[in-house]
């Protein structure tokens, strides 16, 4: 009983469909001496994707969310989807789930397949879910005012992977 009321106050809200899309600014960041890019909502600026290009010059998402308990988030979730345009993608393991201050955190490869599809997207976002496939965190950003910077960060890192 008490464990049942503990997941009760502990579990995040369950969000029915896909979160809306948010205006999004795009721009090319340096940290620590690595250039990224950085897709962040306009009015609530925890909401973002930085991509960035791993040492095996294969492009790879971080992806942060800032709004639920990030406890409660990584706690319960077991999947994790890219959205593009409110679908879901195929399953994805958000594991390592971060709680970073007041933000979900976690990382993705970027396959070429999914850089594709994400070219061609109005929206892209990451979405957690539980084991009963019900969303306990996500967002979604409007993709296209960066499309030109998502391309030509995509052919930095391998232009034959991601031409």
């Amino acid at each position: 009983m008490i464990t049942a009321l503990f997941l009760l106050v502990a579990t995040p809200t369950a969000q029915a469909g896909p979160p809306a899309p948010q205006p999004a600014e795009w721009s090319f960041q340096t940290v620590e001496g690595q250039r990224t890019l950085r897709g962040a909502t306009a009015q609530d600026p925890g909401d973002r994707i930085i991509f960035l290009c791993n040492n095996e010059r294969r492009l790879v998402a971080m992806l942060f969310r800032l709004g639920e308990d990030p406890r409660a988030v990584a706690a319960g979730a077991v999947s994790g989807h890219w959205l593009i345009d409110g679908a879901a993608q195929p399953s994805v393991d958000p594991r390592p789930i971060i709680p970073m201050n007041r933000h979900t955190v976690s990382l993705s490869r970027v396959a070429p397949e999914l850089f594709r599809r994400l070219l061609s997207a109005e929206a892209a976002g990451f979405v957690w879910r539980s084991a009963e496939g019900i969303r306990l965190a996500g967002y979604q950003l409007e993709i296209a005012s960066g499309r030109d910077q998502l391309a030509e960060f995509g052919r930095a890192c391998d232009a034959e992977a991601y031409p």
